[in-house]
């Protein structure tokens, strides 16, 4: 290589870094047919790149190794295990486009040598290609950062969104109170109004046709939306009431279901049951004690044993 002008040079010097390659000094002068002074220039333009805030490498000088290599502060940059672990809840997820994921995939490999990219490639190559997208098949990442901005900002918003059954969009004004993910969608969750359901509404982003911001809305700190408090509570991203459950599980794994329920716990243990009690949004619950089957008993609240009763004979009366 001939390489006289300088950015060349540092471009090759910097990619050869990123890989895990040494730096020698002598050789690079050989090699790009320059002098020892002007390969110094290039190295401190190289550490100068490197000690930027952004990056979490510098570039140092290893008496063992005869050369110049990058010292990764490794607790600022994401090593092949929690990559790998990542990419593998994004991908379960299908929460993206293949395209977006593609995209993703490739920004994170960067922060590992070529090596060990394709080593992680190989874990997740196979899944990449056959990823299946939502049905939906619209990108919501411009629209999940307008919300959530929005829901920072205290700005309502006017929303065109299309339910499923319905062949048009609708006009729908709304305060956003946060941005949640639940179950492959996100969803932005907002105040409601109407004084029959004063419980959170949740709307699908994907189906948000159109995005219109305007005038600043009041929330004081004590009416504060807290999204992990919420998520701690809701099934399927059905709200409705607040209610403390009390139920009796007789399955093999109660670990699983309080995984399930966050603000669950066992009060009390039997022979061959536990008794456990959580705080949930009774929409969202009733669809999940369905899938436990005979494992799964409601002991209160009363309504919701005698709604658990009335699904029941309708499923039996389904199979007769």
């Amino acid at each position: 290589m001939n390489y006289k002008n300088k950015t060349q040079r540092v471009t090759w010097m910097f990619r050869e870094l990123q890989e895990g390659k040494i730096l020698k000094k002598k050789e690079l002068a050989l090699q790009f047919n320059v002098s020892l002074k002007t390969i110094q220039r290039d190295i401190d333009e190289l550490r100068s790149i490197f000690g930027e805030d952004y990056s979490p490498y510098h570039l140092v000088y290893s008496k063992a190794q005869g050369g110049y290599v990058l010292d990764a502060e490794t607790t600022d940059i994401l090593n092949e295990q929690e990559i790998l672990a990542t990419l593998k809840i994004l991908l379960e997820s299908r929460a993206f486009l293949k395209e977006e994921m593609k995209a993703i995939l490739k920004k994170m490999y960067r922060h590992l040598p070529r090596e060990r990219q394709r080593m992680i490639d190989a874990y997740v190559s196979n899944e990449m290609h056959y990823y299946v997208e939502l049905t939906h098949r619209s990108s919501i990442m411009d629209k999940v950062y307008e919300l959530a901005e929005a829901s920072r900002g205290k700005q309502a918003v006017m929303i065109m969104y299309k339910k499923e059954h319905e062949p048009e969009a609708k006009a729908y004004h709304i305060e956003p109170l946060g941005v949640v993910f639940s179950e492959f969608y996100f969803y932005v969750i907002a105040e409601s109004h109407n004084p029959e359901r004063p419980h959170p509404v949740a709307y699908r982003i994907d189906r948000i046709e159109h995005i219109h911001c305007k005038q600043r809305f009041e929330r004081s700190e004590t009416q504060r939306f807290e999204e992990s408090k919420f998520q701690q509570r809701i099934h399927f991203m059905h709200t409705g009431e607040v209610a403390v459950v009390k139920l009796r599980f007789s399955g093999t794994s109660p670990e699983a279901v309080l995984d399930r329920l966050p603000t669950g716990k066992i009060i009390k243990r039997e022979a061959s049951a536990v008794i456990i009690e959580a705080e949930v949004y009774l929409r969202g619950i009733e669809m999940w004690l369905l899938s436990q089957g005979e494992n799964m008993e409601v002991l209160a609240p009363a309504s919701l044993r005698k709604r658990m009763q009335e699904r029941a004979e309708k499923l039996v009366n389904l199979y007769k």
